[in-house]
């Protein structure tokens, strides 16, 4: 592949129709075009994800300096404003280095729901009290 030449000059280099050089280009050499700058893209945000963090720690250590600032003049209002912000930029970099989780964790023996369902079992099995019992104290285990 020739960078800068025509499809004529290629065509006519190598003996072929200018049409089908011209074909070929978009067919083919866009589609290379495409893939190399998907993987350049790909590659760039992967690189960004460390940029992240930095950038984090930069905002972090901005927002400090500004409340250090704040408090010299007694500026309460941008002080708790830069504290605020000083927050943030930790636990943003505590998620993006791994060391603080974000994940929701959900009770499922403090829903209604549950404790329906345990009340429905435990007064199925009253005609059979030694299987209550063992029910009831399987329970009172597992949700303790």
């Amino acid at each position: 592949m020739i960078p800068d030449a025509s499809a004529a000059e290629i065509a006519r280099i190598h003996g072929l129709n200018p049409r089908s050089v011209s074909r070929h280009r978009l067919l083919h050499l866009s589609k290379l075009i495409q893939a190399a700058e998907a993987e350049r893209h790909t590659k760039s945000e992967l690189e960004r994800g460390g940029d992240l963090l930095e950038v984090a720690e930069d905002y972090e250590r901005r927002a400090v300096q500004i409340l250090t600032s704040a408090e010299g003049t007694h500026n309460h209002d941008t002080a708790l404003k830069a504290i605020k912000v000083a927050l943030d930029c930790l636990r943003l970099r505590g998620e993006l280095s791994g060391k603080m989780k974000t994940a929701t964790t959900v009770n499922v023996f403090a829903d209604v729901r549950w404790l329906t369902i345990q009340t429905g079992i435990v007064e199925a099995l009253s005609a059979f009290p030694q299987a209550r019992e063992a029910v009831v104290g399987f329970l009172s285990e597992a949700v303790n």
